[in-house]
């Protein structure tokens, strides 16, 4: 009997399946198998492979390798099958075998790291003016991340200085899939008072 067993590997890398033999056999043994997109992963994360593995006569044990494709999206692991779609043996051998489990699951383990950043476009604006900040991931991601940012006021009145702010101002930004990029708007007041320059500060409060 036949069996091959589940793998896992980081991307860029190969997906290792060992298919073994219950008994050796003193026979050439051909395995032919296929890959199967039943999982998460698409054909842009793995080369597609349709082939035989050939066990030399007495060899219980092969590999079976899958070659993964590495690339800088953030991304939840991926899976994909392997499965064994018959034995042959050669026309003259009098052995035969049966595959007893000839399905296997590979995963693809995601090595993609993401960082944000927080830029001024016109963080210095007249009063009555709106700020822009740019909000920037270090790289893609494949599903909607939301980041939460809070401003302080620092020496400006929220409510007073900042246009339509009040208490705490919390603003709520998602990065949909392959976005990289988000603009925050600030708007001021503009008002009649002699002042000198007030200062307010933005930061991250939460991710997800």
């Amino acid at each position: 009997q036949v069996s091959i067993a589940d793998a896992s590997a980081t991307e860029g890398t190969s997906l290792e399946f060992s298919v073994t033999l219950e008994y050796a056999v003193f026979s050439p043994v051909t395995v032919s198998y296929i890959v199967v997109q039943n999982g998460t992963a698409t054909s842009e994360d793995y080369s597609y492979v349709y082939a035989d593995v050939v066990f030399a006569a007495g060899e219980t044990s092969r590999l079976i390798t899958v070659q993964t494709t590495s690339d800088l999206v953030v991304e939840r692991n991926e899976t994909l099958s392997v499965k064994l779609t018959g034995v042959s043996f050669p026309e003259a051998s009098a052995f035969s075998a049966s595959i007893l489990n000839g399905l296997a699951q590979g995963m693809i383990v995601d090595d993609d790291d993401v960082s944000l950043t927080v830029t001024g476009v016109t963080s210095s604006v007249y009063e009555g003016d709106t700020a822009v900040f740019k909000a920037s991931l270090s790289n893609q991601v494949s599903t909607p991340v939301t980041m939460q940012f809070v401003l302080d006021s620092g020496t400006a009145d929220v409510g007073d200085d900042l246009e339509n702010l009040t208490g705490e101002a919390i603003f709520s930004v998602t990065f949909y899939s392959m976005q990289t990029e988000h603009l925050l708007l600030i708007p001021t007041e503009a008002d009649t008072f002699t002042e000198g320059e007030e200062f307010y500060s933005l930061r991250v409060a939460t991710g997800s």
